[in-house]
């Protein structure tokens, strides 16, 4: 990459056209080496001698990298092709350099009595010369000289301005410089005091003003808003970006708040009210949102859309004027045309459709809606035009078919009979209590012999109360009587004993009884004179008294008034206790009910009946003592008997607990309230307790009856329906029974049902909307419902089924696979699922994304020329315009995006990895990333080959050289001083003389010469054989030829 380009030198003239404008002296640029006019010519030699470049700063290498192309398509040449000069190419010149735009938002940051702190924004436009930093300057209020705060550029946006007077008032300006110069400059929007600020202003704002603040029409607003400043901050306030109308709007300031009156709100006043508070440069601002409502207008229309059997349709439109708040819902009433009197039939109703049912058959009536907001309901309600007519038809109404409950019961005896004593001659009863149903029949039986229509006996049996009257017993009439109940269910049967005793005729006895003494409390109880014996006789004043004895007691018998025994408890000596019995004995009853508790001592008779409920005594002296449960009746119950003197202890402690019935709950077994055709639907309906309750399910009044869609479980506990459609929608209530009891709980709360008529639509969208993607991209589908809720979503691909179930499919990484029609449909429930219709398809279309390659531009042939390293990317296949990021060890490189890189030992030590990527603004935004060009020990080797060439290359000359110099200083020998050569060969004259050598010629030719042709022959038409005698001329002319090579020292081969 090129290196950042040094400032230009501007000539004099273009330096004081800039300088007219500015008083202040401008920053000097950094010299220059070159000359200021400097023409292409004379940067020439620069780009020929290439090793000079090499060294040169990075500015005088550029041109050399603006023309890669040349440097791309010359071939290489051999190291002696350096040398060779030619013609130098002229560069292109760089396009000029214009400054930047104006710095953005010059801002006071800080000040105080010496110093002023301002900060700014980067100028918007900067232009391919980059930026080389800003000049701060300032000049004091009036004045026109501008002083220079910093004498570098600096490159932060921020500069604190030091060493200034208290008091001064300033102009502050920044002006952006790079190659092209200086930038129009960025001014503060006014003169700056140069103090100490003690606080800078803040806005507090209360709590309650900080969401939307909310009135209605006609009430007062008072809103104080507190700050912090000092000096006394200037408060001001707008409304909508406008200044607050006086007139409506009251505004009062002091050092530590600000008031916002209204005195009577109205609509116009609602908006935002803006509060800035500024003390000298610095401001805090502050904002209300003021919202004026009153009561909405009635709907704008309302039309009666259809009427059938006892309903009536409604529609209608939202009002015009909503209060400026939101509608919350709705009111709909109706009248009677008859009467004219309107009835609320729905409240609070978000819709903008309703049914209205249950009206009277012959009547004809009118409808109104009211809207309704945060404030209340509108004034009035919009009236229906059309009349609602409900027709008198030929309508047989079937009563619905009820179940009736089953009553039946098995005789049972709530209260039984009692063992009793008689005197003969006196009428006595017997008394018993028993429920059943049917009515059961009464039997009275005597030492289990039927009694039949005895007139001796009267037999009575009134609501459940049974009675039998023995008119005047005798002895004989004792005995054991029982009493039968029975009907269809069954029987039941209760036993007494009945004693009569004789009636006492003695002057000196009467009644006979007999008296437990208790810690001195006597009990009276009845015993026969005929077991007593006496023992002795004792008269005390005239009174007659003797000793007896009973068994194994001993008695003093006075015969006063009648006969007194006294006597003992056998067991302990205490008189009996009672027993107390409860009928039903459940431990829960719930108001309403009826509970019989029965108090019973066992011995003796003529007791009254004392009853306790948590300690407190009851008014009520009966044996039985029965209560219709309310909740006060809850509590701890006992009870005691006394006879005379003689009370006995408590009996034992029977608890009641009496709670309210319980109201049933009514759920869904589904969470929502909406459901849409053969969808299926369960409502539940459960008690607090866990008795065994049934139920009775009601849809808009009416009983629900089971049917083909319409089921229940054994105990009525669970509603469900398998197929809604639209004759399931209303309103569901349940009522809770229990079977064993006559207990019927209140009507649970009411659960609304919503039946769609048809399916709903499910919508595919697609983010990115792209149907072709790219290796790597991210997309996601998103599956939309826009009614009701708990959907499940499935997922399919090509008609296979993905494992997604959200309503978005997210595909991180687009790969091959992903190809393909995508759609989604959803899914609610448990168990028997319902599934909505398919989506529409979104086909996805995968294509892979083109790749990046980098390629090596500096040539071996340049390994002489410099030690850097180019690199180029580009992208394959592709014809568009790419921008290219580069990455170094797999870290991206901080420079500006270009196609090609300059690697060099300087900024690569290393010798990294390097990859790239290409970039742009279309689709795909990036390419794949190219594969790693490493750079290691690539500039070691080309410096190795031209070591090694340099090497070869000054060896050869220096061995050459070396030859010329011994070439010129070596001395000739002289013929004296030579040595006698030995002769390597002898001469034809010798070899005659030698008889023993052979002929050199005849050495060498051989069979194949002999036949071969000589090119002699050829030329002269002859042919020379082994046959054919060599002669004198022709050895002689050999013979001369051969003494001539001999005396020239040259050295002949016989093959020539």
């Amino acid at each position: 990459m090129p290196g950042k380009p040094a400032p230009i030198k501007k000539s004099p003239a273009k330096k004081a056209v800039v300088k007219a404008p500015e008083p202040a002296p401008e920053p000097k640029p950094a010299p220059v080496e070159a000359p200021p006019a400097e023409t292409p010519a004379e940067a020439a030699p620069a780009k020929a001698v290439e090793g000079e470049a090499a060294a040169a700063a990075p500015a005088e290498a550029a041109p050399a990298e603006a023309t890669p192309a040349a440097e791309e398509s010359a071939p290489a040449a051999p190291a002696e092709a350096v040398v060779v000069e030619e013609p130098p190419k002229a560069p292109t010149p760089p396009p000029p350099a214009l400054p930047t735009s104006t710095p953005l938002n010059v801002t006071v940051d800080d000040v105080n009595e010496s110093s002023l702190t301002i900060k700014w924004q980067t100028p918007e436009t900067i232009g391919d010369s980059g930026l080389d930093g800003y000049t701060v300057e300032y000049c004091k209020d009036g004045s026109t000289d501008w002083v220079v705060a910093n004498k570098e550029l600096i490159a932060v946006n921020r500069y604190c301005i030091q060493n200034l007077t208290a008091g001064d008032l300033l102009h502050v300006r920044v002006v952006a410089v790079n190659p092209g110069g200086r930038s129009e400059p960025g001014t503060l929007a006014g003169p700056v005091p140069i103090r100490e600020i003690v606080d800078r202003p803040k806005v507090r704002m209360p709590r309650t003003l900080r969401s939307r603040y909310v009135k209605q029409v006609g009430e007062q607003i008072n809103v104080v808003i507190p700050f912090l400043g000092k000096p006394k901050p200037v408060v001001s306030w707008l409304k909508d970006g406008q200044p607050v109308d006086s007139k409506r709007v009251n505004i009062r300031n002091s050092d530590k708040d600000s008031i916002l009156f209204i005195r009577a709100a109205q609509r116009e006043d609602s908006g935002v009210y803006e509060m800035t508070v500024k003390v000298d440069s610095f401001e805090d601002k502050a904002t209300i949102t003021l919202q004026i409502v009153e009561l909405p207008g009635p709907p704008a229309s309302v039309k009666l859309v259809d009427t059938w059997g006892f309903n009536a349709a409604l529609e209608w439109t939202p009002p015009k004027d909503n209060g400026n708040t939101e509608i919350i819902g709705y009111t709909i009433q109706k009248a009677d045309r008859k009467t004219g009197e309107w009835f609320t039939v729905l409240d609070h109703y978000h819709r903008l459709t309703a049914t209205v049912s249950d009206l009277i058959m012959g009547n004809s009536y009118a409808f109104r809606v009211f809207a309704e907001n945060k404030v209340g309901l509108s004034e009035m309600g919009t009236v229906t035009k059309a009349v609602a007519t409900i027709q008198k038809t030929d309508i047989v109404y079937t009563p619905p078919e009820y179940p009736e409950h089953d009553f039946s019961e098995a005789p049972k005896f709530t209260t039984p009979l009692s063992n009793r004593a008689a005197t003969v001659g006196y009428t006595t009863k017997l008394l018993c209590s028993v429920r059943g149903s049917p009515k059961p029949k009464i039997e009275w039986l005597k030492n289990q012999m039927i009694i039949g229509d005895d007139p001796k006996f009267r037999q009575i049996a009134q609501q459940g109360i049974c009675s039998l009257e023995i008119r005047k017993p005798c002895s004989f009439d004792g005995g054991v009587y029982t009493c039968r109940a029975k009907n269809a269910q069954g029987e039941a049967t209760v036993s007494c004993k009945l004693e009569v005793k004789p009636e006492i005729n003695n002057s000196n006895s009467c009644r006979e009884e007999t008296v437990w003494f208790t810690n001195a409390f006597p009990v009276l109880c009845f015993i026969s004179l005929a077991e007593l014996h006496c023992i002795a006789d004792i008269q005390i004043n005239s009174v007659f008294t003797c000793t007896a004895q009973w068994k194994m007691w001993r008695f003093k018998i006075f015969s006063v008034i009648y006969f007194l025994a006294v006597c003992a408890d056998q067991d302990n000596g205490n008189p009996p206790t009672p027993i107390l019995n409860k009928d039903p004995g459940l431990n829960l009853m719930y108001v309403g009910e009826t509970v019989t508790f029965t108090c019973k001592v066992s011995v003796s008779s003529g007791w009254t009946y004392v009853w306790y409920k948590d300690g407190n005594e009851l008014t009520t002296t009966e044996e039985i003592n029965r209560i219709r449960l309310d909740l006060s009746d809850r509590g701890h119950y006992s009870c005691k008997a006394i006879r005379g003197a003689i009370t006995t202890d408590r009996s034992n402690v029977m608890p009641l607990n009496v709670l309210e019935i319980p109201v049933p709950v009514l759920s869904r077994g589904t969470r929502w309230s909406d459901v849409f055709p053969t969808e299926n639907v369960k409502f539940s309906c459960k008690m607090q307790d866990s008795l065994s309750w049934t139920y009775t399910w009601y849809r808009d009044g009416q009983v629900i009856q089971p049917d083909n869609t319409v089921s229940f479980d054994p105990d009525k506990a669970t509603l469900s329906i398998s197929s809604a459609s639209d004759s399931h929608a209303g309103q569901y209530m349940c009522k809770g029974f229990l079977s064993s009891r006559s207990v019927n709980s209140s009507f649970s709360s009411g659960l609304d049902l919503t039946v769609y008529d048809k399916k709903p639509s499910v919508t595919l969208t697609q983010d990115p909307e792209y149907k072709v993607m790219f290796t790597g991209e991210q997309v996601s589908f998103t599956c939309g419902i826009n009614v009701s809720s708990g959907w499940k979503y499935e997922w399919y691909r090509d008609s296979t089924s993905l494992a997604e179930t959200s309503n978005k499919y997210l595909i991180n990484s687009v790969g091959k696979t992903d190809s393909g029609s995508y759609t989604c449909k959803a899914k609610r429930g448990s168990g028997k699922f319902f599934h909505t219709d398919s989506s529409p398809f979104k086909d996805l279309e995968f294509k892979e994304r083109p790749k990046a390659i980098i390629l090596a531009l500096t040539g071996w042939s340049e390994v002489f020329s410099t030690d850097s390293l180019v690199l180029k990317c580009q992208v394959e296949e592709s014809q568009d315009a790419w921008n290219y990021t580069w990455f170094k060890a797999g870290e991206p490189i901080i420079l500006q995006a270009s196609e090609k890189h300059t690697a060099t030992p300087q900024n690569d030590p290393e010798q990294s990895a390097y990859t790239c990527r290409g970039i742009r603004t279309g689709r795909p935004s990036y390419s794949e990333e190219s594969s790693s060009f490493t750079t290691k020990n690539l500039l070691l080797k080309r410096r190795l080959l031209l070591s090694i060439s340099g090497c070869l290359f000054f060896g050869i000359i220096a061995v050459f050289i070396g030859c010329i110099v011994l070439r010129v200083i070596r001395k000739p020998v002289d013929d004296y001083e030579k040595p006698e050569e030995a002769e390597l060969f002898l001469t034809m004259a010798q070899l005659k003389d030698r008889s023993d050598t052979p002929s050199p010629l005849v050495a060498y030719i051989t069979d194949e010469n002999l036949k071969a042709p000589s090119q002699a022959g050829d030329e002269n038409d002859t042919t020379c054989n082994e046959s054919a005698p060599i002669t004198s001329e022709d050895q002689a002319v050999t013979t001369e030829s051969l003494d001539k090579e001999e005396n020239n020292a040259a050295m002949v081969s016989f093959k020539q």
